[in-house]
C-alpha cells in the first residue's frame, strides 16, 4: 500500500530508509494494491485447507471470509510456504517474536498509545519485515466475491492480553494513523471491508504473552440474505510465549475475568497510558468537525433561549402599552360622556355647585 511514518520512528537509522504501508465501524482504505505490489495477489477456488494446530513465525497470513461447500466460513490463509493454504484461525497461533520489537512511537499523533520514551513494543508492521508474521485480511475468495453485495464488515474485539495492544493504519509518510482496534475496549470494533480487497496494518502489542481476539466476518448477500461466522485470534507475542499455551487459552467474551488483566494493572506504566488514552479521547471529541456556518447544539439551544427570553419581553411590552392606552381611552371617554351630561342638564350642575 503506502509508506508510513510508524516504522521510520521505530527502528531508528539502520532501517528507517525501509518503506513501510501506510487505510465506522471504521471504513479500511481500499487495498487494490495500486501502490504497493507486494499487494497484488489473485486468491483461487481450489486453494488447499490445512488441517490441525499450526503455529507461523514468518511470512504473509490473510484473515477472511471464504465459501466452503457452499457455506460462509472465517478462514485464514496462509501464504507463508510455497503454496498458499487455508487454515482454522482457532487452531493457528500468529507468533510475534522478539524480530518485532521496535521503539515505541512517542510523537503526538500516536498520543492514543501512551508511550513513554525507552519502551519497546511488538509490532506487525504493516508492510512485510524480515523474520515477523505480516498480517492482513482480505475479501478475495472467489465464492466470497460472487455472494456479497458491496462488502463485509470484520469484527474484532474483545482482546485478551497481558499488555495494551491497537490495530491502525497509516496512509502516507506524515499521514495520521487511523484506528481501527483499540485492545482496551471491552466489546467488538467494526471494520468495513469492500469486496474483493486486500489490506493489511499495523498490529502493535506492548507486553509479551498470549494475546486472543474474538473475530467475526458477516455481510449481506447479493439475495438478501444475511452471512456471519466468527472465530479466535491467538497470538504469542514474544519468543519465550509458548505456542501451546495460546492454543489452550479461552476465547475472549465481553466482561470476562481475563478484562482486568488486558485494562492494565497497577503499574505506573499502565496508568500513564490509561490517562493517555483517556487524554486522547477527550481530544478527538474536542476535534470532531463542525459543518461551516453552524453552532454547536449547545450554543443554538442557548440562542434560542435567549431568543425566547427576548420575544416574550416584547410581546409583555406590548401588551402593557396597549392596556395602558385602552385605560386612557376609557378614561377620556368617560370623562367626555360626564361633561356631555352636565350640560344637558344645567340644574344638576347647579346643585352640584351648591353642594
Amino acid at each position: 500500500m503506502r509508506t508510513h511514518r510508524f516504522r521510520a520512528l521505530a527502528l531508528g537509522a539502520a532501517l528507517a530508509c525501509a518503506a513501510l504501508l501506510g487505510g465506522p465501524g471504521v471504513h479500511a482504505a481500499p487495498g487494490d494494491g495500486a501502490d504497493d505490489p507486494a499487494l497484488d495477489q489473485s486468491v483461487g477456488a481450489d486453494e488447499a485447507s490445512g488441517e490441525g494446530p499450526v503455529s507461523i513465525v514468518r511470512g504473509h497470513v490473510d484473515l477472511g471470509p471464504r465459501l466452503v461447500d457452499g457455506q460462509w466460513t472465517v478462514a485464514m490463509r496462509d501464504d507463508s510456504g510455497t503454496e498458499p493454504v487455508w487454515r482454522d484461525p482457532d487452531q493457528t497461533v500468529l507468533v510475534v517474536s522478539d524480530a518485532g520489537l521496535l521503539d515505541a512511537p512517542t510523537g503526538p499523533e500516536y498520543s492514543f498509545m501512551g508511550a513513554t520514551a525507552g519502551e519497546q513494543w511488538y509490532v506487525i508492521p504493516q508492510t512485510q519485515l524480515a523474520d515477523v508474521v505480516w498480517l492482513g485480511w482480505s475479501t478475495q475468495d472467489p465464492g466470497v466475491v460472487g455472494l456479497v453485495d458491496r462488502g463485509a464488515t470484520m469484527s474484532i474485539g474483545p482482546v485478551r492480553g497481558p499488555g495494551r495492544s491497537w490495530m491502525f493504519l497509516q496512509n502516507g509518510t506524515f499521514g495520521e494513523p487511523l484506528l481501527l482496534v483499540d485492545g482496551q475496549k471491552d466489546e467488538a470494533q467494526d471494520v468495513w471491508v469492500d469486496v474483493n480487497t486486500h489490506v493489511h496494518a499495523n498490529w502493535v502489542f506492548t507486553e509479551p504473552g498470549v494475546y486472543t481476539a474474538a473475530l467475526t466476518f458477516s455481510a449481506d448477500a447479493l439475495d438478501g440474505s444475511k452471512v456471519s461466522a466468527s472465530t479466535v485470534l491467538r497470538f504469542a507475542v514474544g519468543s519465550q510465549t509458548s505456542v501451546d499455551e495460546a492454543l489452550a487459552a479461552a476465547a475472549p467474551e465481553p466482561g470476562d475475568a481475563a478484562s482486568a488483566q488486558s485494562a492494565g494493572t497497577d503499574d505506573e506504566p499502565r496508568a500513564q497510558g490509561s490517562d493517555a488514552r483517556d487524554g486522547a479521547d477527550e481530544r478527538e471529541d474536542e476535534a470532531q468537525p463542525v459543518d461551516a456556518g453552524r453552532e454547536p447544539a449547545s450554543s443554538r439551544a442557548t440562542i434560542w433561549i435567549a431568543g425566547a427570553v427576548v420575544v416574550a419581553g416584547i410581546v409583555g411590552g406590548l401588551l402593557v402599552w396597549v392596556r395602558r392606552r385602552a385605560s386612557v381611552r376609557d378614561r377620556a371617554a368617560a370623562i367626555a360622556e360626564a361633561r356631555a351630561a352636565g350640560s344637558a342638564d344645567p340644574g344638576a350642575e347647579a346643585a352640584g355647585d351648591g353642594e
